[in-house]
């Protein structure tokens, strides 16, 4: 009896069908991607949000406590130059309501705990507050009234006169609508002359504040700053995350807006006193 064998060939893929393969998941790799970065990008957003959130009900128990009014300056000992400082930052005066200082941290904050500048103070939180700079080298403080009564607060701004008493909340048009912490801050270097094109509102020191996209005063140029306050370290808002920013209020609500919304409202969210009835659409 014969027989026959067949001989099989071994199953597999031809150099073709593997370059195609290769190729779909090139393509499903080029569109997945991308939409995993923003899924990443969104769950810190939302834990940026959540740390600011904890920040402002800190405020609002510390309002509560201190006679509805918020954080001014305190003094301390100062631990590196001795003697005493004036210059508290708000994380000071909030932490026993937080505990945790891994809550002024932004997850998208790639310069957190940044070494401090030679001739400038930093901050190694991602959340600036009206004035809260965690540094001894204070430049100025936003959500305050001078000691005996003198209003600094044309803007959103203080002067570099100590001490510093908080704003109470009456002083405050719209808890909801005014702007008490951003992300973000803006040190102009000693030779600059204009101001970062991100910045939304940013202290340029002699007492006087810029909002982005009017004139600091009639002769000077757009984005120009006054003789004399080159070097200055502003605080400002920036687009922490991608199409705005997160933003604490002053009574303890969180808000994401936009970086035009910003821009568009600078003049009310962040002036105590409104000069105009609603936010701009």
């Amino acid at each position: 009896m014969n027989r026959s064998t067949k001989s099989k060939a071994a199953a597999g893929f031809t150099l073709i069908e593997l370059l195609v393969v290769i190729a779909i998941i090139a393509i499903l790799a080029a569109i997945l991607f991308p939409v995993f970065a923003q899924a990443r990008e969104k769950a810190r957003q939302t834990s940026c949000l959540s740390n600011m959130k904890q920040i402002g009900l800190a405020f609002v128990q510390y309002v509560q406590d201190y006679d509805e009014t918020y954080t001014g300056m305190g003094s301390l000992a100062d631990p590196v130059n001795g003697g005493t400082t004036n210059f508290v930052p708000y994380d000071g005066l909030v932490m026993p309501y937080i505990k945790s200082d891994k809550v002024f941290q932004c997850p998208s904050d790639d310069e957190y705990d940044r070494t401090p500048a030679s001739t400038f103070g930093y901050q190694d939180g991602s959340y600036k507050a009206k004035g809260a700079l965690r540094s001894y080298q204070y430049v100025g403080q936003l959500n305050t009234v001078q000691a005996g009564g003198t209003d600094t607060n044309t803007g959103i701004g203080g002067a570099y006169t100590v001490p510093f008493v908080g704003h109470a909340m009456a002083d405050v048009d719209a808890t909801s609508e005014t702007i008490l912490l951003v992300e973000g801050w803006t040190k102009y270097a000693a030779s600059a002359s204009y101001l970062s094109s991100l910045s939304s509102s940013a202290f340029v020191g002699c007492d006087t504040w810029k909002l982005a996209g009017r004139r600091l005063k009639s002769t000077a140029a757009e984005d120009q700053l006054p003789t004399g306050c080159a070097g200055a370290l502003g605080l400002s808002t920036t687009p922490g995350h991608a199409g705005g920013a997160n933003y604490a209020m002053a009574d303890g609500s969180v808000k994401r807006l936009s970086w035009g919304t910003v821009r568009k409202n600078d003049f009310y969210l962040f002036k105590l006193r409104k000069p105009v009835n609603t936010l701009a659409p």
